[in-house]
């Protein structure tokens, strides 16, 4: 498992008259006219292949009145760090603090150039702290699939799964399918009010579409897995240090693959999944003798499956069971370490979470579809 920062942001207060200068000056996209923008109302998208895209909002009057400089609009710098030093290149990472040390310089040149440009300071310096906040930053891993069916398989099902307490699930907005093209089948997001972290799992080669690097991925799918940590989370964790951003990207960049494990790995069903003729040859084999609970586990995979189809989540009142019931026979498969919830008949074996992001399998049940499957590439083998 690699994770990087793909993208962080850290936000700005401007004047109206400072706005002005700045949609004069460079190329810009009215949102609400354009994309029916609900949070932002514009943003300047000049320096966009060049790793920053400017959003900016017009505050609340409670917003306004909160700092001494009473400015009615917001900035937000959304910094793709490899693009400040690839300029242009839509896939790669940062992956050593060195790198992501010049990509800090680099966006200081740019930030820089946009002072000399149009005399507007967006850069944090001794004498402007209070303008500069860091407001997010999000934590990425990049999985290469068989297919595109199995990316998209793999986001339905995380649709339905049942989610540890305290997570709810966010819909694809109407605002990033008219704003990013987002469709529905293509994404699956999860929000924790408490520790305040959201979870994406989209399909990157469909984002990739119309770019040069989707020719890398004709013949296989490829899956991102983000979590996306606001202010509030990254104060929780004390990563986040009086806005110095160097050391809460560096903080970042050391405890990657512990974030990926606290927010992913813990927290979404870490089991293989199989498509349901393999399930049902899987379950007789392993509860052989054991009939009456077979019987209520062939039944929670076909109520899984059709919950799956109709994008419901999978829960004991869809089952006809006491959360009991439904607990008592879901830990059967945990301890067996497979998925209720069947894949599409065409793809035999899709690796638990864990395994997926380190680029493993689970020999077990990869070579069980393949003896089951007659003949079908298994993912991994």
């Amino acid at each position: 498992m690699n994770p990087f920062i793909h993208t962080f942001s850290v936000i700005v207060n401007i004047t109206g008259e400072e706005l002005s200068i700045l949609v004069k000056r460079y190329r810009w996209i009215d949102l609400k006219k354009s994309y029916k923008g609900k949070y932002y109302d514009s943003s300047i998208i000049e320096f966009c292949d060049k790793g920053l895209q400017m959003q900016i909002r017009r505050r609340t009057e409670k917003e306004i009145k909160s700092d001494n400089k009473h400015n009615p609009f917001q900035i937000e710098l959304v910094v793709t760090p490899y693009k400040l030093l690839y300029p242009c290149k839509n896939m790669g990472a940062i992956t050593t603090l060195e790198e992501m040390g010049k990509a800090i310089i680099a966006l200081g040149k740019l930030l820089e150039q946009i002072k000399m440009d149009t005399g507007i300071n967006l850069i944090s310096d001794a004498k402007n702290v209070q303008r500069y906040k860091i407001k997010r930053v999000d934590l990425t891993c990049d999985v290469e699939t068989p297919s595109d069916d199995y990316s998209k398989e793999i986001i339905a099902v995380s649709k339905v799964v049942k989610l540890p307490y305290g997570y709810t699930r966010c819909d694809v907005s109407e605002e990033d399918i008219e704003m990013y093209g987002w469709k529905r089948e293509n994404a699956c997001s999860f929000y924790n009010k408490n520790q305040d972290v959201y979870i994406k799992i989209y399909n990157k080669k469909e984002n990739l579409k119309g770019k040069e690097e989707y020719r890398n991925y004709l013949d296989k799918g490829l899956l991102r897995y983000e979590i996306s940590m606001p202010r509030g989370n990254l104060k929780k964790q004390g990563i986040l240090l009086k806005d110095k951003l160097g050391e809460c990207l560096r903080k970042i960049m050391d405890s990657g693959k512990s974030l990926f494990d606290k927010y992913i790995i813990q927290n979404l069903p870490d089991l293989s999944m199989v498509s349901f003729p393999i399930l049902e040859k899987l379950l007789k084999k392993y509860m052989s003798g054991k009939e009456k609970t077979l019987e209520k586990m062939l039944h929670l995979c076909k109520i899984a499956y059709k919950c799956k189809k109709a994008e419901t989540v999978f829960s004991a009142e869809q089952c006809g069971m006491s959360e009991v019931q439904f607990k008592n026979c879901y830990r059967k498969f945990s301890e067996l370490g497979v998925s209720p919830i069947p894949v599409e008949k065409g793809l035999p074996y899709i690796p638990a979470t864990e395994s997926m992001l380190n680029g493993k399998i689970e020999r077990k049940f990869a070579y069980f579809a393949s003896k089951k499957s007659r003949g079908k590439e298994i993912w991994g083998l």
